[in-house]
């Protein structure tokens, strides 16, 4: 988040910051219908890199164009002790799973600045990439065993990573105040991984993502 503030205050616009809600997403539909996740806990599909409720912060780059960033992160790390060593110190597993999602929007606003209107539709299109990291190390583990979990934790990298480019519709009302609540529907395009050590696939997935969307600009119009 640092950096999105530091982003926004060298546009040349004022600052706009906000939520998305996603009342119900592909996370929530995979998991009730039992399909669909990662099996990691940290991937995109698993709603905890990208969760329902979604922060963002920008600014305007023009007086009809604004640029929007983001940020997503899940970390899961598990350790477990299994007795000693010869001289006495405890030996520990460590499992570690994370997913780091920067994302960048550009929001166009055709009728004109949003600042001119209490009604604002606009077009917004991004991309949002997942970085993964997975790794794991054992005090008590042969060297063959090392070398397997090595492997399973490089299948984690390539069902942890995804890229996803989204655009789409929306609109505000903005008040005087600064505030704005509006609703957008966005049509995204994701590719990931998954698979095991006997066949891998290369997952696209098209869905809708419709959110309502909460925003204040900084500094408040006169």
């Amino acid at each position: 988040m640092i950096a999105l503030v530091c982003v926004s205050a060298a546009l040349a616009g004022p600052a706009l910051a906000g939520v998305e809600w996603s009342p119900l997403t592909r996370a929530d539909l995979a998991a009730g219908a039992g399909v669909g996740l990662s099996g990691t806990g940290v991937a995109e599909p698993d709603g905890t890199v990208l969760p329902p409720l979604r922060a963002f912060a920008g600014g305007a780059v023009s007086p009809g164009v604004l640029l929007l960033g983001s940020f997503g992160l899940a970390v899961d790390r598990r350790v477990t002790w299994s007795g000693e060593d010869a001289q006495g110190r405890p030996m520990g597993t460590v499992w570690s799973r994370a997913g780091i999602r920067p994302g960048f929007d550009a929001r166009f606003y055709p009728a004109g600045p949003r600042r001119e209107r209490p009604v604002s539709p606009y077009l917004q299109v991004g991309t949002a990439l997942t970085i993964p990291v997975a790794r794991a190390r054992s005090d008590a583990w042969t060297t063959a065993e090392q070398a397997d979990a090595t492997e399973y934790a490089r299948e984690d990298l390539a069902r942890i990573g995804a890229l996803t480019v989204r655009g789409g519709v929306g609109v505000e009302h903005r008040w005087s105040s600064g505030i704005s609540l509006g609703a957008q529907s966005l049509l995204t395009l994701t590719t990931r991984s998954d698979g095991d050590e006997d066949a891998w696939a290369t997952r696209l997935l098209l869905a809708a993502d419709t959110a309502l969307v909460l925003a204040f600009d900084w500094p408040s119009p006169p």
